[in-house]
């Protein structure tokens, strides 16, 4: 357990570090536009920083499908099963479909799915890191 939680803190310190180099980066650059643009504005910085992100995120939408999570909740079994063949259609692992079956979510009497904050504390597991969470934030 004590090699895992090495890992963990060198991947926080070094996800922290990014966002302290992108803050110091963003200062550099807007300083720059500040110089170099007669017009310059904090919305003027923030769309040139902005649009490359934005732009993916506009692309994704219609590249990337939903998760199977989703559908099965939403659509159903069906819908589901069809975007996990198709995963294993493009991984080349379509034996290992052929195995697998999805179930409906169960469904309380008030018509939702059993899967809900409530069940986060149902799993020892879940329920200790929601706790470590909630103490830590």
């Amino acid at each position: 357990m004590g090699k895992l939680w090495k890992g963990r803190a060198a991947f926080s310190a070094g996800w922290s570090l990014f966002s302290v180099c992108g803050y110091i980066w963003q200062s550099f650059f807007a300083k720059w536009l500040y110089y170099s643009l007669p017009g310059y504005n904090w919305r003027l910085q923030h769309l040139i920083l902005y649009a490359p992100f934005l732009t993916c995120t506009v692309v994704s939408s219609f590249v990337l499908s939903e998760s199977p999570r989703w559908l099965l909740v939403n659509r159903g079994v069906e819908a589901a099963t069809a975007a996990l063949a198709k995963v294993a259609r493009r991984n080349g692992a379509e034996a290992a479909l052929a195995s697998f079956e999805l179930r409906a979510p169960t469904t309380t009497a008030d018509g939702k799915t059993g899967d809900g904050l409530q069940d986060l504390f149902c799993v020892p597991s879940l329920r200790r890191r929601m706790l470590a969470t909630l103490v830590l934030w």
